[in-house]
């Protein structure tokens, strides 16, 4: 019930506890309510534990060199008072998991596996908070009012978490990358750029508290959809389904007309593929999916027209392998 404590108040001491508890009862309107507990580490050790992992799971998030947290840094942070105990939840733990969480910080901390938390809902695409994933707004600058292109997987490197988009929304390394609505907080940098052959792609780092994840935006009811795997280039039949994803058009889809596109801006441009998903400016660096499979990074438009044209023009498309052999990147992907 509201207002009630349902199973007492659990107080830890390092010594002493259950007299301890006696004299604090004294002043407590409920003494039948406090627990005491025998603790072997204090509280103020446990939470300085806890915070050195968590500076340690921010170091992995971000990729800095030396930091190697477990799954790429994602997990969840706690201190059971009951058991005196930090406890790390992890959705995918192991014995290798375990035993880093015990060489670097003692028998102090317990990790299991379970859920993690996840973020509330995006409001649109151009607002998701620190959640990222493909699919919303990838802003250049601090600007509100200019819209730049649009995520579109997230990836592993080494142990890294990064976002890819299309080269041409950058100029060269290290252009900034903002997302937010009113007031857009840089996310990362473009950490490597190729606009050549088979790829336009970008790969920016992820940091300053944002977290990238393994969904994209697909439709408002549907934001965190997740990306399971990815289909190969020689797989995708002439006729095959595909949705591409921007911050203009939202979601748009249609079936592949070609595989072997040479798109003109791209330097000896090469094997795109060409859809009749329509696309607009600024949906470029989307992720192109089919079902639960990344197919492609979104890359322009065939014909002058967009999707709010009664004629609107075909998209074209690299295909997801190829970006990721040009990053050196992972598919980070939905458990």
């Amino acid at each position: 019930m509201d207002g009630k404590i349902e199973n007492g108040v659990f107080v830890a001491f390092t010594t002493g506890a259950e007299d301890k508890v006696k004299e604090l009862s004294e002043q407590f309107p409920e003494p039948n309510l406090l627990r005491p507990v025998d603790s072997e580490i204090s509280f103020r050790s446990l939470k300085t534990i806890q915070d050195q992992i968590g500076d340690e799971r921010t170091l992995t998030q971000q990729g800095v060199d030396g930091a190697n947290g477990p799954n790429g840094g994602h997990y969840d942070i706690d201190i059971d008072v009951k058991s005196s105990r930090v406890v790390v939840t992890i959705e995918k733990s192991g014995p290798n998991a375990e035993r880093h969480f015990r060489e670097r910080y003692g028998s102090a901390v317990t990790v299991k596996q379970g859920p993690i938390s996840e973020p509330t809902s995006c409001l649109s695409r151009r607002r998701c908070g620190l959640a990222l994933r493909g699919g919303v707004a990838a802003r250049k600058n601090s600007d509100f009012n200019y819209d730049n292109c649009t995520t579109g997987f997230t990836v592993y490197q080494g142990s890294a978490i990064k976002m890819l988009s299309a080269g041409h929304c950058s100029n060269s390394v290290g252009n900034p990358r903002y997302h937010g609505l009113n007031a857009p907080i840089q996310f990362g940098s473009v950490q490597n750029r190729l606009m050549y052959g088979l790829v336009d792609v970008e790969m920016s780092n992820i940091g300053n508290s944002f977290t990238g994840y393994p969904w994209v935006y697909r439709t408002q009811e549907d934001q965190q959809y997740p990306v399971e795997s990815f289909r190969s280039a020689d797989s995708v039949p002439l006729g095959w389904t595909v949705c591409k994803l921007g911050i203009t058009s939202g979601r748009t889809c249609g079936n592949v007309l070609s595989k072997s596109y040479m798109p003109d801006y791209v330097d000896h441009g090469t094997g795109f593929f060409r859809s009749t998903a329509c696309t607009d400016d600024r949906d470029s660096g989307g992720p192109v999916i089919s079902g639960t499979e990344a197919m492609g990074i979104s890359s322009g438009r065939v014909g002058p027209a967009g999707c709010a044209s009664a004629n609107p023009g075909d998209s074209i498309f690299g295909h997801i392998s190829f970006a990721l052999w040009a990053m050196n990147a992972s598919l980070l992907t939905a458990p």
